[in-house]
């Protein structure tokens, strides 16, 4: 876990200013009392509300206690970032297989509103069209994570409570 934890600190720490953002709302919008960490009731319910997570991450105690990585039953904000990490950086091509880690690429729009996994391609795959899929609106990754996140948080500050969200968006599978 330590080096996927170097990994996804080096990954926040060379991404783009659109990507940090993301990250700080999605922290802020798991951590539903505003105390600055993340206990681990809000990190499952959050995983309990999302789908496609739920399926993915059998376990959240388990994988929430890995990632505390001082004990204190909180995550921080560094502690968090492996997590991010996990959820939106670590893909494979759905064209070629290659992993696609930090590396900008594109998400079918459909599957990814759709909530359920994502179909997502580098960009030589794309330009290429070195694929088989049967939807034809991609967009870039990220940029489809930050607007759901953003829709996310500001559906849940018009309801004036984080949890209240009925917004449920897909992620890129993990590997």
């Amino acid at each position: 876990m330590e080096e996927f934890r170097a990994e996804a600190l080096e990954y926040y720490n060379n991404s783009s200013t659109q990507v940090k953002d993301l990250a700080i709302k999605f922290f802020n919008y798991l951590d539903s009392d505003d105390d600055s960490t993340i206990r681990v009731a809000e990190f499952a319910a959050f995983i309990r509300g999302n789908r496609f997570l739920s399926r993915m991450l059998i376990n959240d105690q388990e994988l929430f206690a890995s990632m505390d990585r001082n004990g204190n039953g909180n995550l921080d904000f560094n502690e968090f970032i492996t997590f991010f990490f996990m959820v939106f950086a670590t893909c494979e091509c759905d064209g070629c297989g290659k992993k696609l880690k930090g590396q900008q690429h594109l998400t079918c729009t459909t599957c990814f509103a759709q909530g359920s996994e994502t179909f997502d391609l580098c960009s030589t795959c794309f330009s290429s069209r070195n694929y088989a899929h049967q939807h034809t609106e991609f967009q870039s990754f990220e940029t489809l994570m930050f607007q759901s996140i953003a829709q996310v948080h500001q559906d849940s500050s018009d309801k004036g409570d984080k949890s209240q969200s009925t917004k449920e968006r897909g992620v890129c599978h993990t590997v």
